[in-house]
């Protein structure tokens, strides 16, 4: 399956200094193709945030490199429980008494036509198919956990687990069919905080590659009031691959014959001048 894809980060409007970190790479394993989509969004409340959030998406890239090394290696859930918990223990490592190093973040890796995520925190992936915009992760925010079990929530909607912060995290994984049409997008809170599902699926039936439509995403949160950093992946699967088109050989001998004749008549009226 081929594969456009593309990453871009915004400072916002409100604040001074860019903590979303992204990742969005074609890889190579033979003939397949592997794409890779991450998203660490620094916790804005901690000093460390913008370091945590570098960290996490310089664990993915390492983790990367020794996973395609390993020969017949393929996707795995355990692999992206590994690689979060991986990140966690190297965020962990940047902390220092109060200076608390915290971050989100989820990484999509599409292997053929299925696309496996892991997930800590509340930066969310997304599939966009038929013009529809389907949330694939669960925000890992107490508000979301004490709805879903029918519990008191005492916390708002803080983050119940963040890569970096407490002794061990859980990370949730999700295995999903990927079709040639369809789109996946990978975005910090910074975009669907600011922005409308249906605003989204509309820009995103309107963009013209996986580029673009980070460009599109990024100016619609700014629009919102980009209150917040935006961090957006977009992959974008079935793209035809170009090719190089070689022109016809009488089609060649007619462009010729036009260009000399073109030349014989500019001659002819300059002598009549």
């Amino acid at each position: 399956m081929t594969v456009d894809l593309a990453g871009l980060t915004h400072v916002g409007l409100k604040r001074s200094e860019n903590q979303d970190e992204v990742f969005a790479q074609l890889l190579v394993e033979g003939d397949q193709p592997i794409a890779c989509l991450a998203v660490a969004d620094g916790m804005g409340g901690h000093v460390k945030g913008r370091e945590a959030s570098q960290l996490a998406i310089k664990t993915v890239r390492s983790e990367l490199e020794g996973w395609l090394k390993s020969e017949g290696a393929v996707p795995t859930k355990e692999w992206c429980i590994n690689l979060e918990k991986e990140a966690h223990r190297a965020v962990s490592r940047i902390s220092c008494g109060t200076e608390v190093a915290g971050t989100t973040l989820t990484v999509a890796i599409v292997h053929r036509d299925q696309c496996l995520i892991g997930h800590v925190g509340d930066s969310r992936a997304y599939c966009f198919r038929d013009g529809k915009l389907e949330q694939l992760t669960e925000d890992q925010t107490w508000d979301v956990y004490a709805q879903k079990n029918g519990i008191p929530n005492e916390y708002g909607k803080s983050l119940r687990q963040a890569i970096g912060v407490g002794g061990g995290i859980t990370p949730d994984t999700y295995c999903v069919d990927m079709l040639r049409s369809d789109w996946l997008l990978v975005c910090s809170d910074g975009l669907y905080k600011m922005v409308g599902i249906e605003a989204l699926e509309i820009e995103l039936g309107q963009s013209i590659s996986a580029k673009d439509a980070c460009e599109r995403l990024i100016q619609l949160a700014l629009d919102g009031g980009g209150k917040d950093n935006v961090g957006v992946c977009v992959a974008r699967f079935g793209v035809p691959v170009a090719k190089t088109r070689k022109l016809d050989p009488p089609l060649v001998i007619a462009m010729v014959a036009a260009i000399i004749l073109t030349i014989l008549v500019v001659l002819n009226l300059v002598g009549m001048i």
